[in-house]
């Protein structure tokens, strides 16, 4: 994870993930961190991540992870650190 994406996410999460931190989506869902990875294409910075009940593993742009999504009109984390 480059520096400007670690201090981006830690200004969300109040520090940097850890392997193992659970988060929750915003729509409900439980994922454990994994780590990240690189997009070999074109060095997009990605969180890997694994859903806690069908044990699938994704990634997303780490961008989209750690962003905020607009609920209602408001602001919240597109997934919230919970333990």
């Amino acid at each position: 994870m480059s520096e400007s994406m670690v201090l981006g996410v830690q200004s969300v999460l109040g520090k940097t993930p850890e392997l193992g931190d659970v988060f929750q989506h915003y729509k409900g869902g439980k994922y454990t961190y994994l780590g990240s990875a690189t997009l070999e294409s074109d060095g997009t910075p990605l969180t890997l991540y694994k859903n806690e009940g069908t044990q699938k593993i994704y990634a997303r742009p780490s961008v989209e992870f750690f962003e905020k999504v607009d609920v209602n009109g408001v602001d919240r984390p597109r997934f919230s650190l919970i333990k």
